[in-house]
């Protein structure tokens, strides 16, 4: 999804009401202003309910999808990930990491997963690097699962496998998988692994 464009939306009086608390939360992350927003919902008596109450077919369940085995340093590679993701959850960054043999290519930033998959490509070219890498989507400590949950889609795996990265590690019934058939067809061709933890 791409961020809005503030100065070009058009909003109501209610909305511009908001609007100083909608900013300050934008500022801190995706994830306050998601917060904010509930709140805002709360404070007029309207639930919010998990959105994947309506889609659980969208839920990773599965262990792994294409049973690529992974050797020690793919395991410590996905550990590190994880520890980098749970320490940056603070600062409402870091969705996703993107390491190769330990050492870390990518943090995502603003830009969102396929831009941070290009520039682990481009790091991984620049220093000749002969192993392929790792993707380690995860939701953040303080993650509101309910309205907003990492997912990976189609053009994930394409651009991984563009990248040279050869598996994504995801927590397990905490991520969405979209076109399912298609990226166990892709994966099975590539020799690609999805694994949840």
């Amino acid at each position: 999804m791409k961020r809005p464009e503030i100065s070009l939306l058009k909003f109501d009086r209610k909305a511009l009401f908001y609007l100083p608390r909608l900013f300050t939360a934008f500022k801190k992350g995706d994830g306050n202003i998601l917060k904010e927003i509930i709140k805002i919902f709360n404070e007029h008596k309207i639930s919010v309910v998990n959105s994947m109450k309506f889609t659980p077919e969208l839920i990773f369940q599965e262990k792994s999808i294409n049973k690529v085995k992974i050797n020690n340093s793919d395991k410590s590679s996905i550990t590190k990930g994880v520890n980098i993701i749970k320490s940056l959850s603070k600062f409402d960054i870091g969705q996703s990491v993107v390491v190769n043999n330990g050492y870390v290519l990518a943090i995502e930033g603003p830009e969102g997963t396929d831009e941070t998959i290009k520039r682990s490509s481009h790091l991984s070219k620049k220093y000749k690097l002969k192993n392929k890498s790792i993707l380690i989507k995860f939701p953040k400590s303080n993650q509101d699962l309910r309205v907003d949950l990492p997912t990976i889609g189609l053009d994930t795996i394409k651009n991984c496998i563009k990248a040279n990265i050869k598996g994504i590690a995801v927590k397990r019934f905490q991520n969405i998988i979209l076109d399912k058939d298609k990226i166990i067809n892709l994966t099975k061709k590539n020799n690609f692994f999805i694994i949840s933890l």
